[in-house]
């Protein structure tokens, strides 16, 4: 399989593709990352790309780019049925 194929197959909603840093703390959310943690546990149908991009995203310790702000707005609108604030 290439790692595009890979990519575009559907998440298992189980498989964590990063790993948790040992500094990170639960509770403790920036708008982005709430936004990311609320598409893991919500959205219908994410590929293995966009569950990354949000694990990705909540495990960041800085601020997102307006291009990945950008995806996670698409992603919620398209898989979470609502619009992102």
């Amino acid at each position: 399989m290439t790692a595009l194929e890979h990519a575009n197959r559907l998440w298992d909603g189980r498989t964590w593709f990063v790993d948790r840093p040992a500094d990170y703390v639960s509770g403790l959310y920036r708008l982005d990352q709430l936004q990311a943690r609320d598409i893991l546990k919500d959205a219908q149908g994410l590929t293995n790309w966009e569950a990354e991009l949000c694990q990705r995203t909540l495990y960041r310790d800085q601020p997102s780019s307006p291009v990945v702000c950008f995806w996670l707005d698409k992603i919620e609108r398209e898989k979470c049925g609502r619009v992102a604030a």
